[in-house]
C-alpha cells in the first residue's frame, strides 16, 4: 500500500491550549458578539485564538503570523478547512476593525467574565495559561508527582514546566492511496503525558 507522509507538525502544548479555549466556549461567545460575515473565510474568533496561541508559543510578530499559520497544524488548532493564506495582514486588519466596531473592550470583558464564571480567573492569554496550570495541579500530589525534564519530581508544576513535557510531541499526516489523510502521533505518549491529558478530561484525540 502506497502511503505518503503529507506533513509533520510539532504538536507541543498548543493542542491542549486550543482544547481549553473551546472548553471555555470562547469561540462561540466571540462569534455571537462579532457576528460571522458570510462573505469572509475567517472569523474574528479565529484571529483572536491564533494570536492567543501565538502569544503562548513565544510571540511571533503579527507581520509573521501568516507564515506561522503555515507552520502549525491550523485545522486542528483553530478549526477545520482553514487555509494559512487567509490569515494575511489584510484579513487580520479587517477583523480588528470588526472587533473595534463591536466594542473591543466589551468583547474582551465578556470573554474574561466567561472565564471568571468557569474558572475564577481573568486576563485572556494569562487566564488560559492559569486555567491549564490550575487544572493540572489539582491531581498532582507529593505522593504522585510528575516527572519533569531531567527527571525532576514536580509536585506543584508551573504551566511552563508542564508545557515542556509536551515539547517534542509530533503529529504525522499520512496520505493514503485513496487520497484520505490519516493523522498519527510520531510516537506513543508517555505515562505522564497521558496522565495530564486524562486529568484535563482529554486524550490523544486532541492531536489526531
Amino acid at each position: 500500500m502506497d502511503v505518503r507522509i503529507r506533513a509533520i507538525y510539532e504538536s507541543s502544548y498548543l493542542n491542549i491550549i486550543s482544547t481549553l479555549f473551546k472548553d471555555l466556549d470562547l469561540p462561540q461567545l466571540m462569534d455571537h458578539l462579532v457576528p460571522v460575515d458570510p462573505q469572509c473565510q475567517t472569523r474574528a474568533s479565529d484571529i483572536v485564538k491564533l494570536i492567543v496561541l501565538d502569544i503562548l508559543s513565544g510571540r511571533q510578530a503579527l507581520v509573521h503570523l501568516e507564515q506561522w499559520a503555515h507552520d502549525i497544524d491550523l485545522p486542528k488548532l483553530i478549526r477545520p478547512e482553514l487555509e494559512p493564506s487567509w490569515f494575511n495582514d489584510d484579513a487580520i486588519a479587517r477583523h480588528w476593525d470588526r472587533l473595534y466596531e463591536a466594542n473591543l473592550h466589551q468583547v474582551l470583558s465578556s470573554c474574561l467574565v466567561q472565564i471568571d464564571k468557569k474558572e475564577g480567573l481573568s486576563l485572556l492569554a494569562l487566564a488560559i495559561y492559569r486555567v491549564f496550570q490550575r487544572r493540572v495541579r489539582q491531581f498532582i500530589t507529593p505522593e504522585h508527582p510528575l516527572k519533569g525534564v531531567g527527571g525532576r519530581k514536580l509536585t506543584r508544576p508551573t504551566g511552563q514546566a508542564i508545557f515542556q513535557l509536551f515539547r517534542y510531541v509530533k503529529v504525522v499526516l499520512l496520505e493514503l492511496p485513496d487520497g484520505h489523510i490519516q493523522r498519527a502521533l510520531g510516537k506513543p505518549l508517555t505515562r505522564d503525558q497521558r496522565r495530564i491529558l486524562q486529568g484535563l478530561g482529554m486524550d490523544e484525540s486532541i492531536d489526531v
